[in-house]
């Protein structure tokens, strides 16, 4: 039996938008995990000392917007 492969509706075409709260150990996970994945992208950040994140960590979140404001 051969089933058709439905297109996404219009309306899901767009990533989801998704904003993370911490970029400890699993922060970093889940945020590689999103950026990979097509149908998601990580628009905003929260850390507590956003000062204090490496140029490793800054290359990885080259379009996140990061703040120390969760709001």
């Amino acid at each position: 039996m051969v089933e058709t492969l439905r297109s996404k509706p219009a309306s899901c075409t767009s990533p989801v938008r998704v904003a993370l709260i911490g970029y400890g150990y699993w922060g970093s996970k889940v945020h590689a995990a999103l950026e990979a994945h097509p149908d998601f992208t990580v628009t905003h950040l929260h850390v507590r000392h956003p000062e204090e994140l490496t140029a490793v960590q800054h290359a990885a979140l080259r379009d996140v917007e990061v703040s120390s404001s969760a709001e």
